[in-house]
């Protein structure tokens, strides 16, 4: 299934002309799963300049996951609880423990920046606080993965 996405998106960037690749970026780093660091790193390897590719990236992410939190927060009251599947329990046990700034920089190896901003929220903390994490967390996992992504294409080529 990743590898039927990743094609797809690779595909989707490759079918804009040159100077707009940027924007195939940008909505790839929108797409959950695929997230920020995902789409720099392919806005890299299909040869986007690394800055453009990851601020693109960036800013498709942060896009979504401001949809996320807002519809999330907007929602938190109207749905009944239900019981949390293991991966929820798992995020709400480092929820307790840790707190919205850890969470949001661990959850990302396991889940995607929507969910997490929707669980958090969920868990009850503040739309202000899952933001800016979020954001934070956006933002070094990008960067950590475009800069990684840099080193090895430069080793490669």
């Amino acid at each position: 299934m990743v590898e039927s996405i990743t094609n797809t998106v690779w595909n989707f960037t490759q079918s804009f002309p040159e100077p707009l690749q940027w924007v195939a970026i940008l909505v790839a780093g929108a797409i959950p799963l695929f997230e920020g660091h995902g789409a720099a790193v392919l806005g890299i390897a299909i040869g986007v300049q690394p800055v453009a590719a990851t601020i693109s990236a960036i800013a498709g992410n942060l896009v979504s996951m401001l949809v996320f939190a807002s519809l999330s927060n907007y929602l938190r009251d109207k749905i009944t609880p239900q019981r949390q599947a293991r991966k929820k329990e798992r995020i709400h046990h480092l929820y307790n423990r840790y707190g919205v700034p850890l969470v949001s920089l661990i959850a990302e190896v396991w889940l995607p920046s929507a969910l997490t901003t929707i669980l958090l929220i969920s868990f009850g903390a503040t739309k202000r606080q899952v933001i800016i994490w979020q954001t934070v967390t956006i933002i070094v996992w990008s960067v950590g993965m475009a800069l990684i992504a840099t080193g090895v294409i430069t080793v490669l080529v």
